[in-house]
């Protein structure tokens, strides 16, 4: 995917969200958005669109962590800032003969991000996890 070319000194920058809620009986989700100018602005978001707005955004995030890794080679200072999300519950399901399991991680009421995950990459994963809880869990001595 080719960079954009803007000039984000003509962009408002989002500084983050408040009074998060909801409208129209729950279709909705409303935020106030905060910008580094000090203004704020409401938006508006259909409850079926926000699992794919939030995709939208990690898969750019993600997108940009190649840009500055790139960056980083060619000896420009990147900062490496990370957002850790706590969530709530987890769930994993599959069918019979599939070739994949879903994950569902919960990170807010009704705010899900669900994962497809090909059964071939479950057991690295579970390494993964397996490894991650027994550094955590160990005292370090």
């Amino acid at each position: 995917m080719k960079e954009t070319s803007f000039d984000l000194s003509t962009m408002r920058q989002l500084r983050g969200a408040q009074e998060v809620g909801t409208a129209l009986d729950g279709q909705a989700i409303v935020m106030k958005l905060q910008m580094e100018d000090g203004s704020a602005e409401w938006l508006s978001v259909h409850h079926a669109r926000v699992g794919r707005l939030i995709s939208s955004i990690l898969f750019a995030s993600g997108v940009a962590a190649e840009d500055r890794q790139q960056a980083a080679g060619l000896g420009k200072r990147v900062d490496q800032g990370t957002t850790l999300v706590d969530i709530q519950r987890v769930n994993a399901a599959s069918a019979a003969g599939a070739d994949h399991i879903a994950l569902r991680v919960v990170i807010g009421e009704g705010a899900n991000l669900d994962f497809r995950i090909p059964l071939a990459l479950v057991p690295a994963l579970q390494e993964k996890i397996s490894e991650a809880a027994a550094l955590a869990g160990s005292t370090g001595a």
